[in-house]
This record gives structure tokens, sequence and C-alpha cells, in this order.
């Protein structure tokens, strides 16, 4: 074409209709509120940050920003993180002071180089005062529970033995963490322990006896996910709530709707009230429905006094999240619970708060594990929670690995799964995406028989299983 690459890209660039902006285009409003944007961004994923981290999320934030030279996009970016920087709070000072003559191979970004920019940790005021909340709300001992011996007598009611307190179907540490959740008069109780430690059981009794003080609907359930909240509804015999949905609804867009819906009410209400007529008392009754209708769905979602809030999963809730529902129960004088295990998934978000509760010895742990068959299980299963490659070993030793060829191993999966659901058990198969799961998923289909009645299995057609498998 005669033309070299260069000037051909030059070319298209420069004929752009969006111009690329200067970096005195852009004043100094704009480098304080897309600072104070940028450390926002990170502080909603991170308890704890360096200029690392608020550069990167400047380059996210400014992707669709075009300049004119390389050169006023780094110092575009370095002036953001600067504002970033200046908007966080320091968690530790430089260790080393810049002396005045200092030349280009001592200075950088006015500190020493002595000092990179990975050493300086910063958070914001919010998370600290968050975490400081719940920290307080800890150790306060306020709050709504049994007194020690009504506690006990719940616990072991239907229990015929005069010579034991123990309780059937609950191991002693499940007892001890009852009745300690029961009594602790805290705001703020926490159970904690590893996977086959009886977490759930121990909800559900602290649920039925917490109910049977303080009357049907006292216990609320939360989890962080939808899929986990249907499960621990289930397991409590409850209705449970994910937390953003609850968030959402107590107190955030989903009250502002329904006040912005209330009012229109009322103003329709108040009006309508000085016209007679037959029309004007239709517009007054479904008005006056709305009102009755809006406020028994606000106070669905508001907590009550001596309620007790149970979140699983706690480790998954990011730190803000948990601030906003302890603030709600501190409010009403309700009690909540944090059920989980610290070394499991931690918040996208940030978060943290259930591991330093455990560290510190706020919570009461769970350790008898009695989920699994063989005593070796349990001693595996501590191992890999702990990060001890030895618990790997452990299962390989005792043949619970197997190793060979992707397909060899894909079609043993298959015959081992569709084994185990012929005799009834819960068998999963982890994939590592979802075009292997979608594969995966349509053999499995298209290979099950499909009963036309008793004793006619009929293998399924072809198109009839993708077309099944596409609605699932």
């Amino acid at each position: 074409m005669g033309c070299r690459p260069e000037r051909l890209l030059a070319e298209t660039i420069h004929r752009s209709r969006t111009l690329p902006h200067h970096l005195e285009d852009l004043g100094p409003e704009w480098f304080e509120a897309t600072g104070q944007l940028v450390q926002d961004l990170v502080a909603r994923k991170r308890s704890t940050w360096n200029r690392w981290n608020l550069l990167a999320e400047a380059e996210r934030a400014c992707a669709g920003l075009r300049m004119a030279t390389p050169d006023d996009r780094t110092r575009m970016i370095d002036r953001i993180a600067d504002t970033a920087e200046a908007c966080s709070v320091a968690l530790n000072d430089y260790r080393y002071t810049l002396p005045v003559d200092a030349g280009p191979d001592i200075a950088a970004a006015g500190h020493t180089v002595f000092d990179p920019p990975a050493v300086r940790v910063f958070t914001d005021a919010r998370t600290l005062a968050d975490e400081a909340a719940v920290m307080t709300v800890a150790e306060t001992g306020d709050g709504p529970g049994l007194d020690p011996w009504d506690a006990v007598d719940a616990l072991t009611a239907g229990n015929t033995s005069l010579a034991s307190t123990r309780v059937p179907g609950l191991t002693p540490d499940q007892q001890d963490a009852v009745i300690q959740v029961l009594t602790s008069r805290h705001r703020l109780d926490a159970v904690t322990g590893p996977a086959g430690t009886g977490k759930t059981s121990t909800m559900q009794t602290i649920t039925r006896i917490w109910q049977q003080t303080h009357g049907p609907g006292s216990v609320l359930a939360l989890a962080p996910a939808a899929v986990s909240a249907d499960v621990l509804g289930t397991a409590l015999a409850l209705p449970a709530e994910n937390v953003a949905k609850w968030l959402y609804e107590s107190d955030g867009p989903g009250t502002a709707n329904r006040a912005a819906r209330y009012l229109t009410a009322e103003r329709i209400l108040t009006a309508t009230s000085r016209k007679g007529g037959t029309g004007s008392h239709r517009v007054r009754q479904a008005a006056g429905q709305a009102l009755t209708t809006l406020a028994a769905e606000q106070a669905r979602w508001q907590l009550r006094p001596g309620q007790l809030v149970i979140i699983d999963e706690a480790s998954m809730v990011s730190t803000y999240q948990l601030a906003a529902i302890i603030a709600q129960a501190t409010a009403v004088a309700a009690k909540v619970l944090l059920v989980g295990d610290p070394a499991q998934l931690d918040a996208i978000d940030a978060g943290g708060i259930l591991g330093w509760l455990d560290r510190t010895g706020h919570t009461i742990q769970l350790k008898t594990i009695h989920r699994f068959t063989h005593a070796w299980e349990s001693d595996a299963s501590l191992k890999l929670r702990a990060g001890d490659y030895d618990g790997i070993t452990d299962y390989r030793h005792h043949g619970r690995i197997t190793a060979g060829a992707y397909q060899e191993m894909v079609e043993s999966a298959y015959v081992h799964w569709k084994s185990d659901r012929q005799t009834g058990l819960a068998s999963i198969r982890p994939l590592p995406d979802f075009g292997h799961a979608r594969r995966r998923r349509y053999h499995a289909g298209h290979r099950r028989p499909h009963r036309r009645g008793p004793g006619h299995p009929v293998e399924r057609h072809r198109s009839e299983v993708g077309k099944a498998n596409s609605h699932r």
C-alpha cells in the first residue's frame, strides 16, 4: 500500500473523534475525586494495601481515558495514587529520612530507594471504625440470653438419664458451645471449628432452645450466598436469607424504595380525604392498603429485641457487612452469632474478622471431629486445613488418590459417580472450568437410560439429551 505501519497507526489514531487528554486538561478537582474513588475501590477489596495496589486500581479506573503521550499517562496515574494515599490511613511510617542533598541514585518519588512502595501499608478510617465496632461488641456483656441453670435445663430436657447431663447426639464440646452462646450475654459470639466438628448440629440446638425461650421467629439465619442460605434454612427449619439481600432490604435501596412508595401513598390518602364521591373512596382504600402492605414488608426486614442472628460461613462475610448487621442488632438489643471456619475461604471484599476473633480467644472452638468413618481421615483433614503436605501423603497411602491419563481418569470418575448414584450416595465430580463441566454433563446425560416404564429402559436420543441439558 506504500504506507509504513507507523504512519498508518498514527493516522488511524489521529482520525479518532475523541481527542486525547493532556495532563494540564485535568484539574485538581478531578484528581481529588478520582483519587478518592480509587481509594474507596481498593478499600472495598482489601483491609490493607500498598502503593502498588493503588497504582493498579488507578490504571483500571482510567482504562477508558486516552492520554496524549505515555509520559502524561504515567504522571496522571502517579498523581492519582498520591491523592489516594493522602485519603488513606498509613499503618507504618517510612524507615529512612531522605537527605536534603540526595542525588538521583538515592531519591525515588520523594523518598529513599531503601523504602520501596510495598513497604508502607495503608488502610482507611471506615475499615478501622468497622473493626473497632466489632471488637467492642465482642466484649460487651449486656446482650440477651438465658440464665445458666435455665440453659442447662433446656439443653438436657428429654434426657431420662439421672446419672449424667450428657445430651444424646451432642459431643461435650458441642454442649459447652451451646451453653456458652446461650448464657454469655455478649452481643457478639462466634463458634468456630474444622469441617466435621458439628457446627450445624450446634446451631440446630441453639436455635431450638432460643425459640423455646424467646418465641417463634426469634432466630434469623443469614449466609453469604443464596445457595448456602437455602442449605442453612433447611438445616435449621426456618427461613434464611443471604447477607447482601438482607442489607439491601433492611438498610439499603429496598428500604428507600418502600419509603418513597409509602410517602406517595400517604400523599394520595391525604389529598383524597378532602374529596367525596365513590371514586375518591376507592382511591383512599387502595392507598390505605398500600400503606399497610408497605409497613408490613418493612417490618419483615427489621430486627426485633431479643432476636438471635446466626451468620453461617461467617469467614466469607466482609467486614463492612458484619459491622452493618451488628449495628442493627445493637440498636434493638439483639444478639449476633458468627459460625464458620477461619481456615476456609475468606471474604471476597475486605474481611478477616472471624480469623481475628479466633486468634484472640474470642471464639468458642469445636475440636471433636466425628464426620469421618476412619480415625486417620480426621487427622488427614486437619493436616490439609493447616497446609501440611503430609495430609496428601496420608490420602495417597490409603489409596484415596488415583493418577493416570486424562481420558482414563475422566472415564473412571464417571463410572464411580454412576455407581454412587445407583447406590443412593451423593457424589461430586469437580472440574476445572465450565467447558469441561458442560461436556461431562452432556456425556453423563447421553449415557443415562430413560425409563419408559417398569423394566423398559430406553437410551435417550442424542438431540433429546442436548435439549434437556440446555434447560437445566
